[in-house]
Formats: C-alpha cells, structure tokens, sequence
C-alpha cells in the first residue's frame, strides 16, 4: 500500500472492518489497530462484540483502547500502519467529550496533517449514514450529519477510498 490514508466506508456489516483488517496484514510494517469503542459501561451485547474483535485480532498487532486523540497516536506510532476502527464511533464518543464540532474537526485535520508529513499508512474505517433515514431526534441528526462532513473531510484527504457493499469492495477514489 503506497497511499498514506486509505478510507473504507459503507454500511452496517457491509465487510468494512473485515476488508481493512486483510489490507492491515498485507502490511510490511507493524500493525497499530486503534479501537474506538469504549470498553467501559458497555451492555452485554456490546461487551460481546467488544471481545469478538479482540480474540479476532493477531497477536503480534499493538491494539489500542480508550485512546482517542489520532494525532498523538499517529505521531507515535509514525513507522506502522494504523488501523482506525471506527471513525463513527470515535465521532460519537467526540461528541461527549469534546462537544463542539470545531473541535472535532480540527482534531480530524491536525491528524490528517501529520500523517501527510509522516511515513505512516492509516487505514480508517467509517460508517456511511447518509443513506438512511432522517433521524427524529436533534442530537440523533447532528451526529449524522457530523458524521457525513468528517466522512467528507477524510475522503478529500484520502489517497484512497473504498466503498464495501455486501462484502464487495467498489473503488471510488483510486490509488493516486
């Protein structure tokens, strides 16, 4: 993989994570996996989902919990690839912690920045929530619109998009 950022983007179970992973171990480099999902106050499903990913992940990958600022994390770990699984959750947990959206997206662009200045290839994997409905609540359509614009903000950086359908990577950014 020559590109520095590679954005893997589709709906709920479309392959996404699973495709991003078997691009993570065509890697020469170690594997930095950074998992957005906050592993404290989760529901039992949640836990269980939780664990199905850590005992699916290689052993000799460096996974990453509970962190969550992507700069620092991309500067630290400058010679790997970083595996970002996913922006929609980090998103959702930006959105309690950071709670202003320019916020959010200067993190998102200060990240982008230092991995254009680096020798690190980030994969990032994303939810695309712009194909379903409305949602009713305030809070429920800032998240996904908030969703959509870092999408776009990632992809306009990106060297490389991939849109996963039903297992089926469709390329709609190249290589450049």
């Amino acid at each position: 993989m020559s590109n520095k950022i590679h954005l893997v983007l589709g709906g709920s179970r479309s392959g996404k994570s699973s495709y991003a992973e078997k691009l993570a171990e065509e890697q020469e480099r170690p594997v930095v996996y950074v998992a957005t999902c906050r592993t404290e106050g989760l529901d039992e499903e949640m836990q269980t989902r939780v664990q199905a990913h850590q005992i699916g992940r290689p052993q000799d990958w460096i996974t990453l919990e509970n962190q969550f600022h992507f700069p620092d994390i991309v500067q630290r770990y400058k010679d790997s690839c970083i595996l970002i699984d996913c922006l929609t959750l980090w998103i959702g947990n930006a959105m309690e912690t950071l709670q202003d959206e320019a916020e959010i997206n200067k993190q998102l662009e200060d990240a982008c920045k230092s991995i254009q200045s680096l020798d690190v290839h980030v994969l990032i994997v994303s939810n695309e929530l712009g194909m379903g409905l409305i949602p009713e609540s305030r809070i429920g359509r800032q998240f996904k619109d908030l969703c959509g614009r870092a999408n776009q903000m990632i992809a306009a950086h990106a060297d490389k998009v991939t849109f996963m359908i039903a297992g089926i990577p469709w390329q709609i950014k190249p290589e450049r």
